[in-house]
């Protein structure tokens, strides 16, 4: 029964919280989503400016991207500059409009953000940098023998009565 290595690995896995996020929505609120612009995108905590991009987009009949280009340093230390391209695919509304989606550099998957976690190269989806949400990593240890049946629903709702009633204190 169990062995070394067995059980839940309690090992924390990087978050899309602490990635600097790229969204459709922040580029279509700052106007990259209309015909040929460029401009820079700023990540700020407060008055502290964390990290800025060179955006450049194109978008016709014919072809729609991005072009990101920035620098930043790799899990060595090395500064490094970064000039690519991140297709774009649209589709359109039933009342009229265009839904955009980033074409992932990395798998080519249709995706609304990208993310650059701390030591990564490029925007990617969540998916290739294997980043999870924060609230998938934390949970309420009464959860999951609430989702056992409704004998173990009514078996700690009168546990949790009675302590109240002794003056317990609530978990």
């Amino acid at each position: 029964m169990g062995g070394f290595g067995s059980g839940r690995n309690r090992q924390r896995r990087d978050t899309v919280d602490d990635s600097l996020t790229l969204s459709m929505k922040d580029l279509r609120r700052l106007g990259f989503l209309h015909g040929r612009r460029s401009g820079v995108v700023c990540w700020n905590w407060g008055d502290a400016l964390l990290a800025r991009i060179g955006v450049e987009s194109v978008m016709d009949r014919r072809r729609a991207y991005i072009r990101l280009s920035y620098a930043a340093a790799d899990r060595g230390g090395r500064k490094r500059s970064f000039d690519y391209l991140v297709q774009l695919d649209g589709d359109s509304c039933r009342f009229g409009g265009q839904q955009w989606y980033f074409r992932c550099p990395a798998c080519d998957r249709r995706v609304r953000l990208l993310h650059l976690p701390e030591g990564g190269d490029v925007f990617a989806c969540r998916h290739c940098y294997d980043l999870t949400y924060e609230s998938a990593q934390t949970h309420d240890a009464r959860y999951p023998s609430l989702r056992r049946g409704v004998s173990a629903l009514a078996h700690w709702m009168t546990n949790s009565r009675a302590d109240a009633r002794a003056g317990a204190p609530r978990p």
